[in-house]
């Protein structure tokens, strides 16, 4: 499947999910989902879900199911290439990922100049929980809202093999909705732009479309980043048009509600379309 093939079968797959016309309960579930993750490991997950920092995490993974031997250097190539992140701060993130215990390094055997890496359990036990969080939203399983249920070690692969084509292909959610790149690129990645949307629903599903501006407090503390980090990007979509402020309140216009679900639409078609295609590659 070539990279127009693989847009046409994404782009299918955001129709197939938006005329189901549940999206924000799975944006709710999804949000559930990696919440009680990121609750446990605030500090972790704020680093890693800034998106251009994921996407690196998103490569290394790939690269690491579907090459015999992985190396860091082609992990670093492709993130340069791309501009996820500089040569310096790549090596950063990959010193951090060693010196936590996430990942274990070796040199080639044909090649000392090259190191090898591989996940270790505590980073696939991550991995897992990341992967469920779009695997049950994105399928429409409502009934696993309490986060218990996990993905199978296999489907976790099925998932990095077949995302390394769509990577490959370069049409990322990045890619297909420029837009989304200010919301997501900053501490915490999506997850600030999902607490203010769940809570922008349940507001107006009470009486109103406004979000009090005192919830600052409680979502910083909740997602391990500052009120001021808030309140920022706030001020940034404000002059985007997406959010507007008077006094002690916030409201969310329609644009921004519409583009969470289309990132939201898009992230979920990438996780069927990238199991589908891992499935096929492993014969399962």
């Amino acid at each position: 499947m070539d990279g127009a093939q693989l847009r046409a079968c994404l782009e299918a797959e955001v129709d197939e999910l938006h005329a189901q016309g549940n999206i924000d309960s799975l944006i709710k579930q999804h949000y559930q989902y990696l919440g009680q993750y990121y609750k446990v490991r605030p500090f972790f997950y704020k680093n890693v879900l800034k998106f251009d920092r994921f996407m690196v995490v998103l490569a290394m993974l790939a690269n690491y199911y579907d090459e015999h031997l992985p190396s860091l250097s082609k992990v670093r190539e492709l993130c340069l290439q791309r501009g996820y992140l500089s040569k310096n701060s790549l090596e950063s993130y990959f010193s951090f990922f060693i010196i936590s215990g996430y990942m274990e390094v070796t040199h080639h055997p044909d090649d000392r100049r090259l190191r090898i890496y591989r996940p270790s359990v505590r980073a696939m036990a991550e991995a897992v929980n990341i992967v469920s969080a779009y695997y049950f939203p994105a399928l429409g399983m409502t009934d696993t809202c309490d986060g218990s249920a996990k993905v199978s070690g296999r489907t976790v692969e099925a998932f990095f093999r077949g995302f390394k084509r769509i990577l490959d292909a370069d049409i990322t959610l990045d890619m297909l909705l420029p837009e989304s790149r200010w919301l997501i690129n900053r501490d915490g990645g999506h997850m600030p732009m999902l607490a203010l949307f769940v809570e922008a629903l349940e507001k107006q599903a009470k009486a109103g479309s406004g979000c009090k501006r005192s919830s600052y407090g409680e979502m910083s503390a909740g997602l391990a980043v500052s009120s001021t980090h808030l309140i920022r990007l706030v001020r940034e979509g404000e002059t985007k048009g997406y959010f507007t402020t008077a006094r002690s309140t916030l409201e969310l216009s329609e644009s921004f509600m519409q583009l969470v679900r289309k990132m939201m639409l898009i992230n979920f078609a990438i996780t069927r379309v990238s199991i589908r295609l891992g499935e096929q590659h492993t014969g399962q």
